[in-house]
């Protein structure tokens, strides 16, 4: 199991990107961007699996992971990479994004029907 410190920030170790995980206390925790790779869990790769670690180390809302806020600082994907991942092993409270989002996103064919 991965332990978070009880207050503080981590820098996870991802190669080019960013991961950082703001812990304001026992309940509540912020990560702010993420870039989680499947070779990342390879534990030969210095780059760790931080949707894998976050799910293990978040205080646990009715029975499920619970992280209060997503922060994504911009839409490149070294800062997004295994977002997908993420909301299927952890509830989100808030997201939190730069209004520029809105004016990239492309609704897919099936959402415009």
């Amino acid at each position: 199991m991965s332990e978070l410190p009880s207050r503080g920030v981590v820098f996870w170790p991802v190669g080019t990107g960013d991961s950082t995980t703001v812990i304001v206390d026992d309940e509540v925790v912020l990560q702010v961007d993420l870039h989680d790779m499947a070779k990342a869990d390879d534990d030969n790769n210095p780059e760790v699996p931080v949707v894998d670690r976050l799910a293990d180390a978040l205080p646990q809302v009715d029975g499920k992971p619970y992280l209060a806020v997503f922060a994504l600082t911009h839409a490149d994907k070294d800062h997004c990479l295994g977002f997908a991942d993420l909301l299927g092993q952890v509830q989100i409270g808030e997201l939190w994004s730069t209004p520029r989002l809105r004016e990239l996103w492309r609704p897919s064919p099936a959402e415009t029907h």
